[in-house]
């Protein structure tokens, strides 16, 4: 499995590389030289005065730190370093997750568990390598290769692992604090300094931006996107041109509330799923390299929630937000497939049964299985 899913990776990367799309890269090289001074004037005031300067860099100080630590490595090709970083980490992931599986699962299940991984895979990596090769947005792959981690690490009962997982995956990209809940499914003498240790490396590295350029947060709130014909925020909401104020809170606020409510009711499989699909319900956002992130929680519920040979969840959330957009099909087609996945998602994760009996306080509740997908 793990050869196949290594070829394939191999494959698509090559098939991307030959014809790549105009990458985002330069938001990630321009914010790591302005936070160490390396900006121009006509650029702007860097250093702790960063996003105050530029709350267009939608992304968190560990990302900035990453981007910088890539470019005193590769200096001019940090980009191609950037795509060496990222492209491994959906085979990568795959296999985290196959591993955190086989862990919940009785040995008879082995064989199952390695053929959905595999579908999985497959369906997962072209859409990843548009993401980590294509627009090279190194935030979201952060969030997400750390959001795998710490599933993993919720399987093999890492709590320390867990909370800095979170915690980095929330600090790079903000939008990412609705994976935070997970925190509360490791064992019960474990939760609150994991949940603590979560926050902290959430939060702190922010610190010192507010206090020195006490404006930054309200620019990071004010900032506003165009309304983009192909989401499902336009097709809710078509009088939207911009993002509506009350969006990027009802996002977090929402998200983070199913997440918590998933967890509580023993579906802790699913929070990352629901999450995301929050935030891709209400982003007036659509790029294809968005589609990523669901794929991803969408196969974790797969693994580890609907326990179904076929990744249904994924499959189908790949081919409605990917598909209408590779044909060139109506915007308002592409908006409201992307208002049933997302949808579908959350349902399909509450529609499932909760476990049977509760689970120990030292134990990790696992979900019932039943087949759901999301529409």
């Amino acid at each position: 499995m793990h050869r196949t899913l290594a070829i394939w990776t191999l494959v698509v990367a090559v098939a991307w590389l030959v014809h790549p799309p105009s990458s985002s890269w330069h938001y990630f090289h321009d914010a790591g030289g302005l936070l160490v001074g390396q900006g121009s004037a006509r650029s702007g005031p860097g250093g702790l005065h960063l996003w105050r300067s530029h709350p267009e860099f939608q992304f968190g100080p560990a990302t900035v730190v990453v981007a910088l630590f890539l470019r005193g490595l590769a200096g001019a090709n940090d980009a191609w370093a950037a795509r060496l970083l990222m492209a491994p980490l959906a085979p990568l992931m795959v296999w985290l997750l196959e591993d955190a599986t086989l862990a919940l699962r009785p040995p008879s299940e082995g064989a199952k568990v390695r053929r959905t991984a595999l579908v999985a895979g497959l369906v997962l990596v072209p859409i990843w390598d548009w993401l980590a090769l294509g627009s090279l947005h190194l935030d979201d792959a952060l969030a997400m290769g750390c959001a795998g981690l710490a599933v993993w690490a919720v399987a093999r009962r890492h709590p320390l692992v867990v909370a800095m997982a979170l915690g980095v995956a929330a600090n790079a990209k903000p939008w990412a604090v609705v994976f935070l809940p997970l925190v509360w499914a490791v064992p019960t003498g474990e939760r609150r300094r994991a949940a603590t240790i979560a926050v902290a490396v959430a939060v702190l590295p922010w610190v010192p931006f507010f206090i020195r350029a006490p404006g930054t947060l309200q620019a990071l709130r004010s900032f506003r996107i165009p309304t983009m014909a192909v989401s499902a925020l336009h097709v809710l909401d078509a009088g939207s041109r911009m993002t509506p104020g009350w969006d990027r809170p009802t996002q977090l606020v929402l998200g983070a509330g199913l997440a918590v409510l998933a967890v509580r009711q023993g579906r802790w499989a699913g929070a990352l799923l629901v999450g995301v699909a929050v935030r891709l319900l209400l982003d007036p956002g659509a790029h294809l390299y968005y589609t990523a992130s669901l794929v991803v929680a969408a196969l974790i519920w797969d693994l580890l929630g609907s326990r179904k040979a076929v990744p249904w969840a994924t499959v189908l959330t790949a081919a409605a937000l990917q598909l209408p957009r590779l044909v060139g099909a109506p915007a308002a087609v592409s908006g409201w497939l992307r208002v049933l996945a997302t949808v579908g998602a959350i349902v399909a994760v509450f529609a499932a049964p909760a476990p049977a009996r509760p689970a120990a306080p030292e134990a990790v509740p696992v979900p019932a299985p039943r087949e759901t997908m999301p529409a």
